[in-house]
């Protein structure tokens, strides 16, 4: 009997196995890209770089533009999946507005542009550029730096752009400086967490984003760097709306041990629908993505950007929008890398930041797929022995009926 109760039990083990496999892979979007789509020669010799990833869906297909021609920037589109991108190749090169737009009205449009790099000396050790004097801050264009498209790997359900950018050269200054700054950029098929430390929690219908600065050289006059970037952040809201970050409370597990906090900044819902930006105050200041190499990072409180001084005009969106822009909701919000009493910039010569831009509203944190697995296994398997001990008990109480009595005396 026991034999049997052993054999019963490999087979739940084996269901409770294939459940979780088979919810891991089931395959919600199908990820399609191009890299400067039918730019070919025109844009062989120019440095336009914009990838264009399609994440199709049963109703729906999401645009992810990711753009590093000028200033990194994401542009999220919604279109029925009949919608196609055009774009006029010969504008966009010369950076002229509406120089791209879908064959269809899109459902929805967001956008983020990583606008400047701040380099700001924190001689109080404060960790906070807000509390730095403006001789103590210095910016650092995006466009000045030397942009290099390194690789970039497809499957169904992921899109992986790897870029990189190297030998900051500032024609007006004639400032240089060594080091270099890589952009990770992922799209997902599926609602898993992120191979990328620190393991953030993605939908089918979001697009990470994992910046590392590495070894770039700091202003002379500054003892104690520290970077920040300044993001701008465009949806199709209401100008006068101002958005807020909250902060969500997380239980500690496998995949971020020490950090307890996801920060979420969504847009305001219309007719259903919403975006968010979410990430976890987290830095990493070694290669080595653990918690004894984490440092922190600052958000500040969002303002509005309702004028063109605090943005650029050759960055994406305003590809996009054009002067729409006037009549939008364009905020922009500072991030800074480091916390206070944490080894500054020149230290370690070593800072992260991740975040994820989505569709919708963010994905609830959950346990692993092994997590559940194990849970499964050990409340199902004494359960299920427990079940099978207690027939097997049953059936030797069992009363002997008289056509046993009989055939026990033949």
């Amino acid at each position: 009997m026991m034999s049997s109760v052993d054999h019963r039990t490999l087979n739940f083990v084996f269901f409770v196995f294939l459940m979780v496999i088979s919810s891991a892979n089931s395959l919600q979007r199908t990820l399609n890209y191009a890299f400067n789509e039918d730019c070919k020669e025109l844009c062989k010799n120019t440095n336009v770089r914009l990838a264009h990833v399609t994440a199709i869906g049963p109703n729906d297909t999401l645009h992810y533009l990711w753009d590093f021609t000028k200033n990194p920037s994401i542009l999220i589109a919604v279109t029925s999946p009949a919608a196609k991108l055009v774009i006029d190749w010969h504008k966009y090169i010369m950076r002229i507005p509406n120089s791209l737009n879908f064959t269809e009205k899109p459902i929805y449009i967001f956008g983020v542009s990583i606008e400047r790099l701040l380099e700001f000396n924190d001689i109080n050790d404060k960790a906070r550029i807000d509390e730095a004097t403006d001789k103590n801050i210095k910016e650092l264009k995006f466009e000045n730096f030397e942009w290099h498209y390194k690789n970039i790997t497809s499957k169904d359900n992921f899109v992986e752009l790897y870029m990189k950018a190297s030998k900051y050269h500032n024609p007006e200054t004639n400032e240089r400086r060594h080091g270099i700054i890589k952009f990770l950029m992922h799209g997902f098929g599926t609602l898993n967490h992120s191979r990328i430390t620190p393991c953030m929690l993605h939908s089918e219908n979001a697009t990470q984003i994992d910046i590392t600065l590495e070894n770039i050289e700091t202003e002379r006059s500054f003892s104690k760097s520290r970077f920040a970037f300044e993001l701008l952040i465009v949806s199709d809201n209401d100008p006068n709306t101002l958005l807020e970050v909250n902060t969500k409370r997380k239980l500690d597990d496998e995949f971020t041990p020490g950090i307890f906090e996801i920060l979420e900044l969504s847009t305001p819902v219309i007719y259903k629908k919403s975006a968010y930006l979410q990430w976890r105050p987290v830095s990493y200041i070694k290669p080595d993505r653990d918690v004894t190499n984490s440092s922190s990072t600052v958000f500040y409180p969002i303002k509005n950007a309702t004028t063109d001084i605090y943005f650029s005009n050759t960055n994406l969106l305003y590809m996009y929008y054009g002067e729409n822009m006037f009549n939008i909701l364009v905020q922009r919000m500072n991030i800074s890398l480091g916390g206070k009493g944490d080894n500054v910039y020149k230290e370690t010569q070593y800072a992260t930041w991740t975040f994820i831009v989505g569709y919708g509203f963010p994905p609830e944190e959950r346990f692993s797929n092994i997590v559940i697995m194990i849970i499964s296994i050990g409340v199902g398997l004494p359960l299920l022995i427990l079940i099978m001990s207690g027939i097997y008990v049953c059936v030797r109480r069992r009363p002997k009926q008289p056509s046993d009595e009989f055939t026990h005396h033949r």
